[in-house]
C-alpha cells in the first residue's frame, strides 16, 4: 500500500511539473528504449554478462542556452550472469535478474556548433520491482536473496543528437550504496575492505523526442507579401480609334 502511494504520488508530481513547464514552452518529452549490459560487482560474476531492456519516458528542461534538467521514468533490468568453462573442468553457472523502476535525476551539458552533443551526469534512485535468481539452471527461492529494495547510483553519459528528433544514448550507471551486503570486495587485491554488491550498467538506447516549444518570432520580422498581379479589365465604353 506504501508503494502504491509512494509512485501515484511521483506520477502526480511529475504530471504537474510537465505541464506547468509545458504552459512556459520551455520542456520537451521524449521516448526512450535500449540495452542494458549489466554486472553486480562482488558477485562473482564475468564482468558483464546480464541483458536486459531499459526504457521510458523522460521531460528535458532547457534552463540555459547551454544546461538541461532531463528527469526519466525508466524500466530497467539489472543483475548479473556467470556461465560455466567445460574446457576448464568448471562447470558453476548462476543468474541474477534484478528489475527495478528507475528515477535518474540528469543535468546535461550542450555542446558543439549545432548543440547536436551533449554529455549528463546525475543521481539515480531505483526501486526493486522483481528479482529471479537461477544456480546451475535451478531457480533459488527470492526471499532467500537478500537484495534491498531500493538503489542509489550515479550515472553519467553522452548523448548524440539527430536529425528530426532522434538521439543516440551510451550510459554508464554504477551503485553507490551496496545492493545486497555481502561479498562485495574492492578490486585490485584489497581484500579487507568489504563494500557490500553492487550494481554495474552499460546502457545504449535510442530516443525520439516530441518538441512543444513554440518558435519565437525575431522582432522587426516582416512577412513577405506576395503581389497580386492585378488584371486589366475592358471597360464598357473604351473609345475606339476613328477612322
Amino acid at each position: 500500500m506504501k508503494v502504491r502511494l509512494f509512485w501515484s504520488l511521483f506520477v502526480l508530481i511529475f504530471m504537474v511539473s510537465f505541464s506547468s513547464l509545458r504552459a512556459q514552452g520551455k520542456v520537451t518529452f521524449s521516448l526512450r528504449a535500449g540495452l542494458n549490459v549489466a554486472q553486480i560487482f562482488g558477485s562473482g560474476s564475468q564482468a558483464f554478462n546480464h541483458f536486459g531492456f531499459s526504457g521510458g519516458p523522460k521531460l528535458g528542461w532547457r534552463f540555459a542556452s547551454r544546461f538541461s534538467f532531463d528527469p526519466e521514468v525508466l524500466y530497467n533490468m539489472k543483475g548479473a550472469a556467470r556461465y560455466p568453462n567445460v574446457e576448464k573442468g568448471d562447470y558453476y553457472s548462476f543468474s541474477v535478474d534484478l528489475d527495478y523502476i528507475e528515477v535518474p535525476l540528469l543535468f546535461s551539458y550542450h555542446f558543439g556548433k549545432k548543440r547536436n552533443l551533449s554529455v549528463e551526469f546525475g543521481p539515480s534512485f531505483g526501486f526493486l520491482v522483481r528479482q529471479k535468481a537461477y544456480e546451475n539452471g535451478a531457480a533459488v527461492n527470492s526471499s532467500s536473496t537478500g537484495f534491498n529494495i531500493y538503489d542509489i547510483s550515479l550515472a553519467a553519459g553522452f548523448n548524440y543528437h539527430l536529425p528530426k528528433g532522434f538521439t543516440l544514448n551510451a550510459r554508464f550507471m554504477n551503485s553507490i550504496a551496496p545492493i545486497s551486503p555481502t561479498n562485495g570486495q574492492l578490486p585490485w587485491g584489497v581484500s579487507s575492505i568489504n563494500i557490500g554488491q553492487l550494481n554495474s550498467v552499460l546502457t545504449f538506447s535510442l530516443q525520439y523526442t516530441f518538441h512543444f516549444t513554440k518558435k519565437e518570432k525575431t522582432e522587426g520580422e516582416i512577412k513577405p507579401v506576395k503581389e497580386k498581379k492585378k488584371k486589366e479589365k475592358k471597360q464598357k465604353g473604351d473609345v475606339q480609334d476613328e477612322e
